[in-house]
């Protein structure tokens, strides 16, 4: 009687399990591109410092329960120090429920260091995955423990076909082929961060909740992410009634708050006129953050990444890193 009993019962938790594997798997799929950011701490006995890491990445097909994935460009920081990505593979594994990395880094002035972690899936959304990662980070002969809260999203296309007025339904500007206008809209240079970090959450969701692409008043750029491949073009158009300078650079981890934004050199507009436009194109992978030096709170996040095809993680001739 009691195992007539206890049969149904395993049934139904076989099935369940099944429905939460299905359901882990939802968000890290096979032959795809996603980007990782997180930030945590790298401890060692002495200090505790802060750390970032910023990953771009595709994955391959599935075999079993398990997809391999590749480290296509990114870095890890340690305080206001950055390591670059010269060999980072791994696997997901469980259905999506566990990831690992490992691989090597190399500093800004060129010494190497290893790291690996290992990632827990935490929670699906519609707008991606957080995993919770443990690790090491061994550089200069130092091992830091490291900790991370990563969210993980897919890459996918952001390019808008045309620019309209969502006012009057006028056409802006037609973007010719190959490029994609940004705009820097009016009233930009006087809105600032809400104050406390509640309140920053609640002003997001809000910009989250906008219909049929209206702006509210924390919103500087549209659009304010794009995803892009190398080659395009990407023209800034100043509707603000004061000039602005947009230039590429990097968070700086090791602060807080605004102001605490470093430029890197790279990308530098100069002044840009009111009414006036200035044009970049993207020549690599990887990720590309701007901002306004002199009106800080306005920022916004570029992903670049080759296009995706089945064979995107087969061998090929040159430089190209093998996952065996």
């Amino acid at each position: 009687m009691r195992l007539a009993i206890a049969l149904p019962f395993l049934v139904m938790v076989v099935i369940g399990l099944g429905l939460s594997s299905e359901k882990a798997n939802a968000e890290l799929l096979p032959n795809n591109v996603f980007v990782m950011e997180g930030f945590g701490f790298a401890v060692t006995d002495e200090f505790i410092q802060n750390s970032q890491i910023d990953l771009l990445f595709t994955t391959g097909d599935q075999v079993g329960s398990s997809i391999k994935l590749l480290v296509e460009d990114g870095f890890v920081s340690l305080n206001d120090e950055d390591f670059t990505i010269t060999e980072l593979t791994g696997s997901v594994l469980r259905e999506g429920r566990f990831i690992r990395l490992s691989g090597n880094l190399e500093s800004s002035v060129g010494d190497p260091a290893s790291f690996s972690v290992f990632g827990k899936l935490i929670q699906n959304s519609d707008e991606g995955s957080v995993y919770s990662f443990t690790g090491r980070i061994t550089e200069r002969g130092i091992p830091n423990k490291i900790i991370y809260t990563s969210k993980i999203s897919e890459v996918v296309s952001t390019i808008p076909d045309i620019l309209i007025d969502k006012t009057t339904g006028a056409l802006l500007k037609e973007p010719r082929e190959n490029e994609v206008m940004v705009r820097i809209l009016k009233g930009s240079f006087e809105q600032s961060m809400i104050g406390t970090y509640l309140q920053g959450l609640g002003a997001r969701a809000e910009i989250r909740q906008g219909i049929d692409g209206q702006h509210s008043a924390l919103t500087y750029f549209a659009p304010e992410r794009l995803t892009v491949t190398p080659g395009l073009t990407i023209t800034f158009v100043n509707e603000d009634i004061v000039s602005h300078k947009i230039v590429s650079g990097k968070r700086d981890t090791n602060s807080r708050g605004l102001g605490n934004l470093v430029p890197d050199g790279i990308i530098d507009s100069g002044e840009i006129l009111p009414g006036e436009t200035w044009s970049f194109t993207v020549e690599r992978i990887g990720f590309i953050f701007l901002f306004d030096p002199n009106y800080p709170w306005m920022s916004m996040d570029i992903t670049s990444f080759s296009d995706l095809n089945p064979d995107i993680l087969s061998p090929a001739p040159g430089p190209r890193r093998s996952m065996n």
